[in-house]
């Protein structure tokens, strides 16, 4: 059984599932308040002396180290999109655990906030954990997984318009799984036709520190050309409005 949801109702599904072995991946210095153990590949073990921590890369080790259906929930929020197999890991999740919620990004938030992980032969040319995977539902809630495609420009990180409207349709934001005994999803073959950015970057490579100054150049002057256009559309209207 798989089914969409949202955060807000994981609390009620751990409650009355009464699960007592709940493993978190990837939480960084947010874990799953409910959790007894978890995974990341970064030690933050010293912030949580409450709770069983493996240090564990799964883009370096594929199989999770755990015993089959170990846990009795695997919470795993905002990862899929980072790793490079996200198939292995949802077979994992599933191998190890017998239910449990998967959070991922949605294609209109990815394309708004995420860094690109742009590749290059095995060279990443900008962020190593940036976005890999676009993610979707399907026929009975099931997880649809595509190549990622950059088609929109990034915004800045600090628009707070568009984040408080995230939190109040969170499913524009993310989408929420809650599955038990086993996760379905489906992967689907596209050509991940790379937006100008991405050709940039990989056609000059060898001066990417160049490009990377350029494109945040090119970011910082469209943000001014749209305040400029705004201040002087405010001008006209008062200029009009006076003339009446």
């Amino acid at each position: 059984m798989q089914q969409l949801c949202t955060r807000k109702n994981v609390d009620g599904i751990i409650n009355q599932g009464k699960y007592k072995l709940i493993l978190d991946i990837g939480p960084s210095k947010n874990p799953l308040k409910q959790s007894t153990h978890l995974l990341d590949y970064i030690d933050n073990s010293k912030y949580f002396p409450e709770k069983k921590f493996i240090i564990h890369d799964i883009n370096k080790t594929e199989t999770l180290p755990f015993e089959d259906k170990y846990f009795d929930f695997v919470f795993c929020s905002h990862v899929l999109e980072h790793i490079d197999n996200p198939i292995n890991l949802l077979l994992e999740i599933n191998r190890i655990s017998n239910s449990g919620v998967i959070i991922v990004p949605t294609k209109l938030s990815d394309n708004l906030y995420s860094q690109d992980a742009t590749k290059l032969n095995d060279i990443y040319l900008n962020d190593r954990y940036g976005h890999k995977w676009w993610f979707d539902y399907g026929k009975f809630s099931s997880i649809q997984i595509s190549k990622r495609k950059r088609i929109i420009r990034r915004i800045p990180q600090n628009e707070n318009e568009v984040k408080k409207l995230f939190f109040e349709i969170p499913n524009f934001y993310e989408l929420c799984f809650f599955w038990e005994q086993e996760i379905c999803f489906n992967f689907s073959k596209n050509e991940n036709n790379f937006g100008i950015e991405n050709q940039i970057r990989i056609g000059y490579s060898n001066i990417n520190f160049l490009l990377f100054a350029f494109l945040k150049m090119n970011d910082w002057i469209f943000d001014f050309y749209e305040m400029i256009k705004s201040y002087l559309r405010k001008i006209k209207y008062k200029f009009e409005n006076s003339q009446k």
